[in-house]
Parts: structure tokens; sequence; C-alpha cells
């Protein structure tokens, strides 16, 4: 009866475990990270910029308050083709402008010039800037290369910033502390010696 019990413990403890581990990729989740290279969610693909075609990725499709990180790959277009990229550009300017909307009222831009410098995959510019307030921005991309210029624009809703604050980590530490004693329940029930078997009684004769 009583390693029943426990067996029924054990089981609610890793249910308990694995929906405290949901929740808490739930909410991190929406919390804006800080990318260091590429990724994110894709903005405009092969969008036409003078003779060159354009992809941008933002680090998230709901980019929040805070640090934001931009990915743009330029291309030729493939032969034949005035929508699929072709051989990618390199050795280009690339600058980005964000602009918080309606322009003016001190409402400055933020420029940034994104380059492979940085960037794990050389045929992609990456730049990084701080988005500073929430509302409605508009990203324009500007690439300069070997075959002239051009520039294209998007605009993006940028949300309020998702902090973390006490409840979250006392959840991390609940979490941690619920896996620690399931690891040890079971590392004593692995270790726990099993029972010898009773001697046989002898016979009366």
């Amino acid at each position: 009866m009583k390693r029943r019990w426990i067996r029924c413990w054990r089981g609610a403890g890793s249910a308990a475990l694995g929906l405290c581990l949901f929740f808490l990729a739930a909410l991190f989740g929406r919390v804006s990270p800080a990318w260091a290279h590429g990724g994110g969610a894709l903005q405009l693909s092969n969008a036409a910029a003078g003779p060159y075609l354009v992809s941008v990725w933002l680090q998230s499709d709901t980019p929040r308050q805070g640090p934001m990180h931009v990915t743009i790959a330029v291309s030729q277009p493939a032969p034949g083709s005035d929508n699929a990229a072709g051989e990618p550009v390199l050795g280009a300017v690339v600058r980005v402008t964000a602009q918080p909307l309606p322009a003016g009222d001190g409402r400055i831009p933020i420029e940034a010039l994104a380059t492979s410098a940085e960037a794990l995959n050389k045929l992609y510019y990456e730049a990084d800037f701080e988005v500073t307030q929430t509302g409605l921005w508009r990203f324009l991309i500007e690439v300069s290369g070997p075959d002239g210029g051009g520039a294209l624009s998007f605009d993006k809703e940028v949300r309020p910033a998702v902090s973390v604050g006490w409840p979250v980590w006392a959840a991390i530490i609940g979490v941690l502390a619920l896996a620690g004693w399931l690891a040890q329940s079971r590392a004593r029930s692995h270790a726990a010696p099993a029972r010898p078997p009773r001697p046989a009684r002898p016979r009366e004769s």
C-alpha cells in the first residue's frame, strides 16, 4: 500500500513538473530576447529594392520594447525571374532606419549599419539597436551595392517589454526543487536492496 502511494506521488510530481515547465516556456516565449545571430520571423521575402531582392527577419513577429535584432539577405534576381533569389550580394552597404510613427514631435529615428562581421552566416547582414518606445514603427532598409541602390520599408507594432518578476523566479526555484526531489526519490528506489526470500519452514515429520 505504501509503495502504491509513493508511485502516485511520483506520478503527480512528474505531471506537475511538466506543467510548470510548459507554463515557464510559454512565459519566456513572450519575453523579447536579444538574439546574437540571425533567426527570427520573416517580414519581407524577396522584395524588390532597386536591382536587388531583399528579405528581412526580425527577432520576433511580435517585437517588444528593448533590444532589436534585424537580419537581412540581399540577392540578385534569378535569371528569368523577378521574385526568385539568385546569387547573394556580398559587400553591400545596408542601412536600417527605425522611425516611430507618426514622425515628428520629438520622435527621433534610430539608425544602424547592418553588416556580416558578427553574423554566423556571412551571406546575411545583421544589425542590433534599441527600440525605446512602444507603438507603430517604420523600418526602412537601404541597400547600396555594385549594381546601384534601392530601398524598401515595412511597418510593425512594437509592444511593451515583458519583465520577469519575483513570481517567475519563485516558480523556477519550485520547479528545480521538485525536479531534485523526484531525482532523489527515484535514486533511492533503485538503490534499495531487494528483500531476501523467506527461508522455507522445515516440514514436520
